[in-house]
């Protein structure tokens, strides 16, 4: 299939005739090596040897597959099936029935839809860097004050935007993020 070193020295063997100097012109192992006034001619021949039908096929033959011996696997002595005793059911108490539902559910309601806080401090860096044309810093004291995270998000939140509040010199944002994180509990 693939051709062998010696058969593509044999194509070649014309177009490896002597350089300038009388002395025999190396095969290119890498393109890079070739001068540029000779790449033209060397891609031709390496064109022409790959992709000319010249070459035999190699005729290997291919392994024969061998037989693999077979092993008898002896399998286990068979298990005899065993009916499996579930207990009996038994009618539950009156009383524990009553108890059970007589429990106020532990779920606190419906849980309400927040917004999660990677989203919101990205959406506060975008309003925080914004030109003092478009910047709006009564909308982001608004989004900061309805905010409904627990206090130790809230923490998380001042950690993360006061450094640019206060790069950006935004110092009423600044103020309400020192705010949360003076706060305790």
């Amino acid at each position: 299939m693939h051709a062998s070193l010696a058969e593509l020295v044999t194509a070649l063997e014309p177009a490896l005739k002597t350089n300038d100097s009388g002395q025999p012109r190396a095969y290119c192992e890498n393109i890079f090596d070739v001068p540029r006034a000779e790449l033209c001619t060397m891609l031709a021949t390496l064109r022409n040897v790959f992709w000319s039908h010249s070459i035999t096929p190699d005729n290997r033959e291919e392994p024969v597959n061998r037989a693999i011996p077979t092993k008898t696997i002896s399998s286990p002595a068979a298990i005899p099936d065993r009916a499996i005793e579930l207990p009996q059911t038994t009618e539950p108490d009156k009383e524990t029935s009553l108890a059970i539902a007589a429990q106020p559910s532990t779920t606190k309601g419906p849980r309400r839809k927040t917004t999660g806080l990677w989203p919101f401090k990205l959406s506060m860096m975008r309003q925080m860097k914004m030109d003092s044309a478009r910047y709006n810093e009564q909308e982001i004291l608004a989004s900061l004050a309805k905010a409904n995270w627990s206090p130790a998000e809230k923490r998380h939140l001042a950690r993360y935007l006061l450094p640019v509040a206060l790069a950006m010199r935004r110092q009423a944002v600044a103020h309400a993020l020192q705010r949360w994180l003076s706060k305790k509990g």
